[in-house]
């Protein structure tokens, strides 16, 4: 091949390198093929080179979230994951998207930083160099436990987030992790007004998990009729290729008044040594005795898991989002 054959070849491949990634993508930054959405945590550092699995770890995601990004009262990015560029890096040479998951430092921070503008104004630049910096296609917020009063504050911050970041890129998405209405406790789901809301987000993921959970009496951690009566009241405000149904690869052990997370993964096999049985959520449940107490298990698998995506393509949302990636028993193929 002559020299100059070999430097046409080597400028294709560039362009073809730079050109792909976008190809993947929708309009709003997210890639387009997506019907799978991964959240991630620094602490199950699946994806990366090293863990067992991290060469298939992604395969069939579209969209891998990472959490532990945080912004204190004052607007500081306080609270970064210490590995999220090679996070990100992971995620993107997979041909996944790759999006920082940002929450409040605590309730009271947050409730200090939406009421004040110049804190807001700090954030809103922090959190976009975030973006840059990380060669992420978006920003997922996942701002919880401020009360109702505080919904429109929430509004205000988001639409300036919204209109800086689309004047940054205008390809960069702005997501947001919103709790459900309907059988949920309105001191929290009030904060996430979708009216409101609604107009300032490219996706929404409804995080329909922990309908029960510390604090309430035991029972299943998701019911598939209960997901979907709040799918068909989201609906009423979000389109559905704008909604992702929050899905969860755990669930919760009662045992008297002490309440513990379960892995799907480690249900899966305990079910299997305690005559575990499909309960009518479409939960797997089990029991079992623990000195003289009774241990009652719910725990959302791989077949809990697969009746919420048949409910997603039913109603024709943008897919299915996991809480958590490292956590599932198996992949719902």
């Amino acid at each position: 091949m002559k020299s100059s054959d070999v430097r046409m070849a080597s400028i294709s491949l560039l362009l073809g390198l730079l050109i792909v990634p976008f190809a993947l993508r929708s309009e709003t930054g997210t890639p387009a093929r997506a019907m799978r959405w991964a959240y991630l945590t620094d602490s199950s550092p699946v994806i990366l080179p090293g863990s067992r699995d991290h060469k298939g770890a992604l395969e069939g995601y579209g969209v891998a979230a990472l959490a532990g990004f945080a912004v204190d009262r004052n607007g500081r990015l306080a609270k970064r994951p210490a590995r999220s560029a090679d996070f990100a890096s992971a995620a993107i040479r997979s041909g996944t998207g790759f999006i920082p998951l940002v929450t409040f430092i605590s309730p009271a921070d947050g409730a200090a930083l939406l009421s004040s503008p110049p804190a807001r104004s700090r954030a809103v630049k922090e959190i976009i160099e975030c973006v840059r910096a990380l060669g992420a296609c978006g920003v997922h917020l996942d701002f919880e436990y401020l009360p109702a009063e505080r919904s429109k504050d929430l509004a205000v911050f988001t639409g300036e987030l919204r209109q800086a970041l689309k004047a940054s890129n205008s390809r960069l998405s702005l997501s947001m992790a919103l709790f459900p209405h309907i059988g949920f406790p309105r001191k929290w789901a009030g904060f996430h007004d979708f009216a409101l809301l609604a107009p300032l987000l490219d996706e929404a993921v409804l995080m329909c998990y922990d309908l029960h959970r510390r604090g309430t009496p035991p029972g299943p951690v998701v019911s598939v009729s209960w997901a979907e009566e709040n799918i068909k009241h989201a609906l009423k405000f979000f389109s559905p290729q704008k909604l992702w149904l929050g899905v969860p690869g755990y669930g919760y052990a009662w045992r008297g008044a002490s309440v513990e997370v379960v892995s799907s993964r480690t249900g899966v096999l305990q079910a299997a040594r305690h005559g575990g049985r499909r309960h009518d959520s479409g939960c797997l449940y089990y029991e079992y005795r623990r000195g003289d107490e009774v241990v009652q298990v719910y725990v959302s698998d791989v077949e809990t898991r697969r009746e919420l995506e048949a409910l997603a393509r039913k109603n024709g949302l943008r897919g299915t989002a996991l809480w958590r990636l490292g956590l599932e028993d198996a992949p719902a193929r």
